[in-house]
């Protein structure tokens, strides 16, 4: 709020207050008054109404100015009719009182849909725990036709490659709907990055065989990160599956390096594959985006690097690209290496200032 827009606000008043005081002028005239003391009434009128002017300027700027530090300062804006201070001002009060009544309105519209969002998630979720048992099942009956009968193995792999393919998008599905809420699930402890890494290339080790994908670590025995581990697997499988499945040619070499940092590890995760575009390389981590090269594969679903960046900005991690078209794709992520915790600001932060100040009133 700057002075220009409260002359502006206050233009019909002065308009009005101008006339007032020529009209006073006139009557003092004709009533006999000399022409110096009707204009030293008038400018006391005006002196007075000025100094008004002034005060008033000076004690709404305060307010607004506070008010909107206050807005700047909540992480939901809605909430502001909850914690605006009482002005003495009849205007204020009755558009605090609008502003109030509105978001309670906006809040309790919004109370309903987080509950519906939550059924739907706790639906999901146990959807997809109810899907992964019989894909556990198909994955051991397969592992035994396999060492019984050799002569059909092929098709054995073919089946387990498949069933790992449905397990790995059933985890997508389970992973975005807890994505949200990563507060609720996630644990940060030191895990061992060679494990960690380890275990992702395990899981994605019959997708990496069938593509004939070689695997080379570079990654210290004693390097420790904090991160919550099961997370991290799964990002680093959506990436050992993107390298597979860009693969150029027959084969291909997939290599993952750490690079030890006073506060954090770098981790690179470089292939030797189809590369992505440079007009194309800002936008991969975007939802359902496949690029170019997507469009060729039908399976691509460009879901793999949205959830990856999505977690990775959950859990306090950095990823970023480089790449070179039909040369190399690098995904590098930056993990702590000490305890530092990420903040959230859950769903229910907002209710609890909404049930605070409504116990205030009552």
């Amino acid at each position: 709020m700057n002075l220009l827009d409260y002359i502006r606000d206050k233009i019909r008043f002065l308009c009005f207050f101008a006339f007032f005081l020529l009209f006073l002028f006139c009557f003092l005239r004709i009533t006999g008054y000399p022409a110096a003391y009707a204009l030293l009434f008038l400018s006391l009128a005006a002196g007075l109404t000025l100094l008004y002017g002034g005060i008033d300027y000076c004690h709404k700027k305060t307010f607004f100015d506070h008010l909107l530090l206050q807005l700047n300062q909540l992480d939901k804006p809605y909430l502001i009719g909850e914690i605006m201070e009482k002005s003495p001002c009849l205007t204020d009060r009755l558009y605090r009182q609008v502003i109030r009544v509105s978001n309670r309105s906006v809040i309790e519209s919004i109370h309903t849909l987080e509950k519906e969002k939550q059924e739907y998630r706790e639906y999901i979720e146990s959807w997809i725990h109810e899907v992964k048992a019989p894909l556990t099942s198909i994955n051991l009956m397969c592992a035994n036709q396999l060492s019984a009968q050799e002569e059909e193995g092929h098709f054995a792999r073919k089946l387990l490659q498949e069933t790992e393919a449905i397990e790995n998008a059933v985890e997508q599905a389970l992973y975005y709907a807890r994505s949200d809420e990563v507060y609720r699930d996630f644990l940060i402890t030191p895990c061992c990055l060679n494990d960690i890494v380890k275990e992702s290339v395990t899981r994605c080790r019959r997708l990496l065989t069938a593509c004939h994908m070689k695997v080379e670590l570079h990654i210290p025995a004693s390097c420790m990160v904090y991160c919550d581990g099961i997370w991290l697997v799964f990002i680093l499988s959506q990436l050992l599956r993107n390298s597979a499945q860009y693969k150029k040619g027959d084969c291909g070499n997939i290599t993952i390096t750490a690079k030890e940092r006073p506060k954090q590890v770098l981790l690179s995760v470089r292939d030797e594959g189809t590369g992505i575009p440079d007009n194309e390389l800002s936008r991969i981590f975007e939802k359902g985006f496949t690029g170019s090269n997507g469009r060729k594969t039908k399976s691509s679903t460009g879901m793999g690097l949205y959830l990856s960046k999505k977690l990775c900005q959950k859990l306090g991690l950095s990823i970023r690209a480089h790449s070179c078209e039909g040369v190399f794709t690098e995904i590098l992520l930056e993990i702590p290496r000490e305890e530092n915790l990420p903040r959230f600001n859950g769903p229910d932060s907002g209710r609890q200032i909404f049930q605070n100040c409504k116990a205030e009133e009552s």
